[in-house]
């Protein structure tokens, strides 16, 4: 006989409090979980739901619970929904998750979607935070190794996320990429998956940012992702792969070939973020002119001044020059608009631009 049944005879499952005490006073095998969670979902679905929170706040070793969703992965969906639906309340969705990491991927896929999807497959909210809260705390983890890998002091060490991390180690890579592959099979894009995190603080995005990127996405990925839900998102992600060691060169060639449209967002966030027009402008200078005309294009909509693009690119070369000068041409701006927004700038400025057009033909 089942032993986690046996103990629960004559107890109330809708009395968590008993269940949660009976539990820790029986010894039982990891592989009597989900038959007891079965037997009890048979006769009651919310007892079912009932045993499951008692899962979440009684079982301590992560292996036992890898376990229970391993089997869980080939019951029938009402039972794995009323499984995941316990353990959420119980405040554990993120031990779900934890689970899906270590699991083979058709098993871990299975989870996820019954984790952030609903019965009509729209998006569950509070499923996805769970994912997304899982992914922060792996990231935060792994960049504390790396501060610790460099000697460095500072920065956060939330003890009981080191805890929850101890048990997969060095595996700590292969575990991020299988909840990033399970939630981006759920949803369909990782655009899907983030869109939420626009309210997170900076620190919170530079962790997810960590894991996301660990998990294989590109920053042209990422990027591509945030544009889904739009400029606050995209700033916030451009400052999250800053704060993880991303050069902004790294950003501009990532998006190079991006539309018009998400090119303007992005050196809008970068330019909200602080960084110079002389960066761009020197990262530019090595580029062939189609790439020179399309951020151009681009710094004009954000803003930027015939005037003032010229003046930064003089000290770039003449190639750079000549590229930004065909480029406002290309535009519709006319010689004389260009000629006078040079009026107040150095008059070696003026000689280059004349040159420039001069060549232009």
């Amino acid at each position: 006989m089942n032993r986690i049944s046996a103990a629960l005879t004559g107890v109330s499952l809708q009395d968590r409090g008993a269940v949660v005490e009976r539990l820790q006073a029986t010894e039982f095998n990891p592989v009597e979980l989900a038959p007891a969670f079965v037997a009890a979902f048979g006769q009651s679905q919310r007892g079912g739901t009932r045993l499951a929170e008692a899962y979440a706040v009684t079982i301590s070793d992560p292996l036992h619970h890898r376990e229970l969703f391993q089997r869980a992965a080939v019951m029938q969906p009402t039972e794995r929904r009323a499984l995941i639906r316990g353990y959420r309340r119980a405040g554990q969705g993120r031990g779900v998750v934890h689970a899906i990491s270590q699991l083979p991927r058709a098993q871990g896929r299975t989870l996820m979607r019954d984790l952030v999807l609903k019965e009509d497959n729209t998006r569950d909210r509070g499923g996805v935070r769970d994912v997304l809260v899982w992914l922060r705390d792996a990231g935060n983890e792994m960049r504390r190794l790396e501060r610790g890998r460099r000697g460095d002091p500072h920065g956060p060490t939330d003890d009981a996320v080191v805890e929850f991390f101890e048990d997969v180690a060095d595996a700590i890579s292969d575990a991020v990429t299988a909840v990033v592959d399970a939630i981006v099979d759920a949803v369909e894009s990782i655009g899907q998956a983030i869109a939420d995190v626009v309210n997170w603080v900076a620190e919170e995005v530079a962790d997810l940012v960590r894991a996301l990127i660990e998990a294989g996405k590109t920053i042209a990925e990422l990027v591509q992702a945030a544009l889904e839900t739009g400029y606050e998102l995209v700033r916030k992600i451009i400052k999250g792969l800053e704060d993880i060691g991303r050069a902004m060169f790294e950003v501009l060639e990532a998006i190079a070939d991006f539309t018009i449209s998400a090119l303007t967002t992005v050196l809008r966030a970068i330019d909200n973020l602080g960084r110079q027009l002389a960066e761009l402008l020197s990262w530019m200078a090595g580029k062939v002119y189609d790439v020179v005309a399309r951020m151009v294009e681009a710094l004009i909509d954000i803003g930027k001044t015939i005037g003032n693009i010229l003046e930064q690119a003089l000290q770039f070369g003449a190639t750079l020059i000549t590229n930004c000068v065909k480029a406002m041409l290309a535009l519709g701006r006319a010689i004389g608009e260009i000629l006078v927004a040079l009026v107040t700038r150095p008059a070696s400025l003026f000689d280059q631009v004349v040159a420039s057009l001069r060549d232009l033909g």
